[in-house]
């Protein structure tokens, strides 16, 4: 979420008449994009509820995402 959040500030900001419906979907369509969203969607396979924020913070770091 923090990456989706960060691309669509960094789209907002670069774009002369931006609006936040087409940052956001701009953004989540690059996460899915990335390798990122394979690897966490291996990861985190269940539902969120099933992890704790130390397991998600834990992988984020190891990762470097």
């Amino acid at each position: 979420m923090i990456l989706i959040l960060e691309n669509a500030c960094l789209y907002h900001a670069s774009q002369p008449k931006p609006t936040s419906h087409k940052a956001l979907d701009q953004a989540y369509s690059q996460y899915c994009a990335s390798g990122v969203h394979s690897e966490v969607t291996k990861q985190f396979f269940a539902s969120p509820a099933n992890y704790s924020i130390f397991q998600f913070t834990e992988f984020l770091l190891m990762h470097r995402l």
